[in-house]
This record gives structure tokens, sequence and C-alpha cells, in this order.
């Protein structure tokens, strides 16, 4: 494809809905093009992807290979879409295949490229961070609803009690301190979530954010619920799970120290999963006037939060893909 046409066909992909021309052009000097016939494997499930795939042209289908199943077809990719995206935000291993289903043109973007970026071009790669994750999200939505189908089927969901709801309903999470929590500053800086914050970043992070103390089942974001915070677990475990008619779901237990939340940013008006406390949790909370000042004062330090919240979600839709594959195995083999 000439460079003309190919810009031309970018330019109409959801990848440039933020990029300017020069931004554009910068990423077409960093990639290539490659070509894939009828069957081709685009990504092998199991392997780690080196960089993000994104379609000028053609179709490809998303499976799983389940034990008693075979192949399970997930999903459909086509212009604009992303592949790999998962395996390098994540930097893990690949739990599903991608196979050409028509002739397809895709841009290559390599691993390093994003690499330069954060280093020379944080803002142009905030842009593309925010388009990616904006398609995770609509795809973490679309399996959601297919596990959503499946709930009042399946036996690997659990009735909520109105017991359960009633004391959970009740409880609360209350601001504290690191001193009152024994936790040192020095300790929460050591952890590798902020590894990329330089000591003035992490200082303004920690100086805009809360210090809370959650009991056990503590509902912390509530599907259906606008929410604009984001939290990171200090210390304890959140469970995110699918609530469907009193029924829960369970996708993936966060312990220390992971990040969730903040739904308005990622490009959800409200939040499609749970979460709530499993035991005793210490939590970093960065309130919706917080992320606004952040995005305006420290530009930077928003984008490496964004990156974090970016992970997140990558890491909800593999547990929710998994959920969703042993949902219909389930059902297949009874």
């Amino acid at each position: 494809m000439e460079s003309l046409a190919l810009r031309q066909a970018l330019l109409q992909t959801s990848l440039c809905r933020y990029l300017d021309l020069h931004e554009v052009d910068m990423l077409m000097g960093f990639s290539k093009v490659e070509t894939f016939a009828e069957g081709d494997v685009l990504l092998q499930q199991g392997h780690v992807s080196d960089g993000i795939y994104i379609i000028v042209k053609g179709k490809a289908e998303v499976t799983a290979q389940v034990l008693g199943v075979g192949s399970h077809k997930m999903t459909e990719l086509l212009r604009g879409n992303f592949i790999g995206e998962i395996s390098l935000i994540q930097q893990t291993s690949n739990t599903t295949s991608v196979v050409a289903v028509t002739p397809m043109q895709c841009l290559f973007i390599v691993k390093t490229y994003f690499e330069t970026l954060a280093t020379f071009f944080p803002e142009t790669k905030f842009k593309i961070s925010k388009v990616i994750t904006e398609e995770i999200c609509r795809r973490l939505n679309d399996v959601r609803e297919k596990i959503v189908a499946y709930m009042t089927q399946s036996h690997m969901v659990v009735a909520q009690s109105f017991f359960g709801e009633f004391m959970q309903s009740f409880s609360r999470e209350v601001e504290t301190t690191l001193g009152e929590s024994h936790i040192s500053k020095a300790y929460l800086k050591r952890q590798e979530i902020f590894d990329d914050f330089n000591e003035d970043e992490f200082d303004y992070l920690l100086a805009h954010s809360v210090i809370t103390d959650a009991p056990t089942k503590c509902t912390l974001i509530k599907e259906n619920e606008k929410n604009e915070v984001v939290y990171f677990v200090i210390r304890g475990a959140v469970q995110s799970s699918i609530v469907y008619q009193n029924i829960v779901a369970k996708l993936s237990v966060l312990g220390p120290i992971t990040i969730f939340g903040c739904m308005s940013c990622v490009g959800l008006t409200a939040s499609i999963i749970n979460f709530s406390t499993c035991e005793h949790a210490i939590l970093l909370k960065v309130s919706k006037n917080s992320l606004e000042q952040m995005q305006k004062e420290k530009p930077r330090v928003w984008y490496k939060v964004y990156d974090l919240i970016s992970k997140s979600q990558a890491g909800l839709e593999q547990a929710a893909n998994k959920l969703e594959v042993r949902m219909h195995s389930e059902l297949y083999n009874r």
C-alpha cells in the first residue's frame, strides 16, 4: 500500500481520533505494513506480543482453545480494531489467537515505539493509549453481556443472600492515614506500580489522594453507577465481579499493589463491573476533582496514572474472556 493511500486509510480508523497530522506521520514512520492471506495466524494463543497490529483492511476472528470444546469463537475484528494490545499492555502471553478470515492489511507498531513515545512524546503516547483503552472497554462491555446471558444457566455463579446484601450496604470505607495504617511513604514508593513516578510526581500523587480503610464486604464501586475515582489497593484484597439479578459472577481478585476505577476517563459513562473488598483493605483513593486538577497541573503524572488504569482494564478484559470461555464450556459439556 502506498504511503498516501495508507495515510488516508489510517486517518479513517479510530487510532487517529485524537492524533494530529504530524503525529499520524510520525506513527507511520515507525510502523510497517504487513499483509496476511485468509487463514493466516496473526497472533498465537500462549505467545507474547512484541507490538500491536491495527487493521487497515480485512477481517479477523478471535478464538480460544477450550478443553473439551475445541476452538471457541470470541469475536470478529474489522478495520480500525487493534490486535495484540492486551498482551503488550499486560506484558503477558496471549490468551486468545487471531486468525485472518479474509485477506488483510495491517499496520504493525513495534513495542519499542511506545517506549520511545513514553520518554520523548508522552502526550502522543497518551492519545494512542486512550484510543486503545476505549476499545478495550467496549469489548469488555460486549463480553460482559455474553456473561450475563450465561449467568442464569451456569453453576459458576453465586446467589447473593438478602442478609449479605443488606450488611454490605452498611459497610463503608473511612478516611485514615498512612501512619494509622502502619504504612510508610518509603515502603509505598518502593512498590513496582510506582516505578515510573519520580520523587516529585509520587509526592504530588500522594498529596492529592486520601488513605481509606475499608472493612470486608465493602462495596467500593457498584455496577451502573457513575464513578470517577481511582483506587490503589495498598493492603488487603478487592474482588471484581459482575452482578445481575442478585447473582454474582466473580472475575478476579485484586491484591496489593493494584489499581482500579475511573470508568469515565476510559470511555464509559458508568461502571460495568462491581468492586468490593473480599478482606479488610487499606486503599489510596484519588477523587474526580484531584484527577481533573492533575490533568491541568501535572499532565505527565496523569499520563502515568492513565497507563496504570489502562493496564487494569486490560486485566479485566482478560479475566472476563476467561470466564466467558469457562461458562461456554460448562454449558457445552452438559
